[in-house]
């Protein structure tokens, strides 16, 4: 289901790892009564985990956390596997979303 997170969305952007833990963040908060009120909740624990995150590794962008490679191209992803940046990096992103989102909730 959350597949398509992994490399920024396929985009570069916001880390698979990050956006999966915002996804987890909001079903925390599913039960919520108030959907306005659980809406504003998600956004204030997503804003908390981005800046926890980024306090370790200076981002939560993708493309600036694998070095600048573009996995948009496929020179980009060409250069993420020979430079084993999916093996060597990501589990360590991985592994700091859960830490954060233990901590979390």
């Amino acid at each position: 289901m959350a597949r398509a997170f992994g490399g920024g969305m396929g985009l570069g952007l916001t880390c698979g790892a990050v956006t999966g833990a915002f996804m987890i963040l909001g079903f925390k908060i599913q039960d919520e009564q108030d959907e306005k009120e659980a809406r504003y909740k998600a956004y204030h624990l997503a804003r908390e985990f981005a800046r926890r995150f980024g306090a370790i590794h200076g981002t939560i962008q993708c493309r600036d956390l694998l070095g600048g490679v573009d996995l948009t191209t496929e020179t980009g992803r060409r250069l993420a596997q020979e430079q084993k940046l999916f093996t060597t990096l990501c589990p360590g992103f991985v592994r700091d979303a859960a830490t954060i989102l233990d901590d979390m909730i």
